[in-house]
C-alpha cells in the first residue's frame, strides 16, 4: 500500500511529514533470528507481523493494512516511494514486466484464450493455453522457472513436465487445498518446487528502485471505498484487469 507520512517519531531523521511512502505486507519481525539478520524478514522464526490480519505491535488489535485510514509502521519497514512511480500503480506490481526488464524470455500459461492478448500486451513473448494438450506437449522442457500466482490447487504434473532440467516451480499463490505431486515428475529432470510469499526489506527496496528505473507499474483500476462491495463482486467473477486499488483518501 502507499500513502503519505503524517508524523514521525523522535528517532526518525530521514523521513518528514508529507513524503510519499510505501508499505509491504510485513510491518514487523523479531529482527534477531538468522532469517531477519539476513534481510529475510518474511521468513522470521517467530513469524512476521503482517500488514493485514496481524497483531498491531503499536496500537494493539488487528492490522487492517490499506483498509485503514492511518497506520503506525516501524521506519525499517517503511519505504520511500520513488518520485517517478504513481502511488496507485506502484501498490500491486506484475511479474511479467519484471521478467521482461530482467531480460528473460517470458511465456504466460493460462486457461483462458481471452487472456492471450492481455498477456502479450504486458510483455509476454508467447502464451500457452494449458487446456490445449498439443500446446502443452510442445512446451515440454522449455521453461527454467515457472511462477504460479493463481492460488488454485491444480494438477502439477503437466506444469512440471514443462520445466527444463534443473527447473524450478515457484509457488506464490497459496491454494486452499493440499497439492498432489508425483515424485517422478521431480526426480526425472532433477526439478524442484519452492514457495515464496513476499520478500524481505532489502529485496523490497531493490524492487521499488528497479521499478522506478525501468518504469514498471501495474495496470490498475482505482475504486473509492463506497464501491468496494461492487469491486469484490467483480473480483469474484474475474472482471478486473488487472488489479483493484482502493483509494482511502476520501474517508
Amino acid at each position: 500500500m502507499t500513502g503519505v507520512v503524517e508524523a514521525v517519531g523522535s528517532a526518525v531523521d530521514d523521513l518528514s511529514p508529507g513524503e510519499r511512502v510505501a508499505v509491504g505486507n510485513i510491518i514487523g519481525s523479531c529482527r534477531r533470528c538468522s532469517a531477519c539478520r539476513q534481510g529475510r524478514e518474511n521468513a522470521c522464526k517467530t513469524f512476521p507481523t503482517l500488514t493485514y490480519g496481524g497483531l498491531d505491535p503499536h496500537l494493539g488489535g488487528t492490522t487492517r493494512g490499506g483498509f485503514s485510514t492511518h497506520i503506525v509502521v516501524d521506519r525499517y519497514f517503511t519505504y520511500v516511494l520513488p518520485e517517478t512511480l504513481d502511488p496507485a500503480a506502484a501498490a500491486p506490481l506484475l511479474a511479467v514486466k519484471y521478467a521482461r526488464a530482467l531480460g528473460a524470455r517470458v511465456v504466460a500459461f493460462t486457461t483462458s484464450p481471452a487472456k492471450r492478448d492481455a498477456a502479450l500486451a504486458l510483455g509476454a513473448d508467447d502464451v500457452v493455453l494449458t487446456r490445449d494438450a498439443d500446446a502443452m506437449a510442445a512446451a515440454f522442457r522449455s521453461v527454467d522457472l515457472m511462477l504460479d500466482t493463481t492460488g488454485v490447487a491444480v494438477d502439477l504434473a503437466p506444469y512440471l513436465r514443462v520445466l527444463a532440467v534443473d527447473g524450478t516451480y515457484a509457488l506464490v499463490g497459496i491454494p486452499p487445498e493440499p497439492l498432489t505431486i508425483d515424485p517422478m515428475d521431480l526426480v526425472v529432470g532433477e526439478k524442484r518446487i519452492v514457495g515464496t510469499g513476499s520478500g524481505g526489506v532489502p529485496v523490497t527496496r531493490q524492487m521499488l528502485d528497479f521499478s522506478a528505473a525501468h518504469g514498471i507499474t501495474a495496470d490498475v483500476e482505482v475504486v473509492p471505498p463506497d464501491r468496494l462491495g461492487a469491486a469484490l463482486d467483480r473480483l469474484a467473477r474475474g472482471d478486473v484487469r488487472f488489479r483493484f486499488v482502493v483509494d482511502m483518501t476520501g474517508l
